[in-house]
């Protein structure tokens, strides 16, 4: 029965991330509100920022659900070692934060996430994205797409110009 679940958890998130290529990159007609206000949360109370993401020229974000955390999580943890200049920003949708903690203790996330309970993020219809320092977003992207890594030096290099 797990096994069947973590199967239609991934079928689910390979759906969502199909549907966000289908419409990656140059998305910058596109403005969100993100805010710093929501709860953060981190499995070591040792494990902080070095530098306010929020303030960060590009940023990446991505909204998560706690029951995909295991599968996409760990993907991400070496572009956030290797590129500093990128806020990471991760939001949960959940009021979980005993499980979500416990995954993050798993994992051994190296940066806090964030929870925000209200869902106010479903709006905007794509579930990782690069927003500049204008709240705009630049690309819907994730790990998962093989042309990640260069959409994310090419957002940087823009954010320099």
């Amino acid at each position: 029965m797990e096994r069947l679940f973590n199967q239609f958890v991934i079928l689910i998130a390979l759906a969502i991330f199909i549907v966000n290529s289908q419409s990656c990159h140059k998305n910058s007609d596109k403005t969100i509100e993100l805010s710093s206000d929501m709860e953060k949360i981190t499995w070591n109370d040792s494990i902080q920022y070095k530098c306010n993401p929020f303030k960060k020229n590009v940023r990446y974000v991505a909204y998560v659900k706690p029951e995909a955390m295991t599968q996409t999580m760990p993907q991400y943890i070496y572009y956030i070692k290797n590129y500093p200049e990128v806020g990471f920003i991760f939001i949960f949708s959940s009021n979980e934060k005993k499980t979500i903690k416990k995954k993050l203790i798993n994992l051994e996330f190296p940066i806090p996430a964030f929870i925000e309970a209200d869902n106010k993020f479903r709006k905007y219809g794509f579930i990782a994205f690069i927003v500049n320092k204008n709240n705009e977003v630049v690309s819907t992207t994730n790990p998962s797409l093989p042309d990640f890594e260069e959409t994310l030096k090419e957002a940087i290099k823009n954010s320099r110009n």
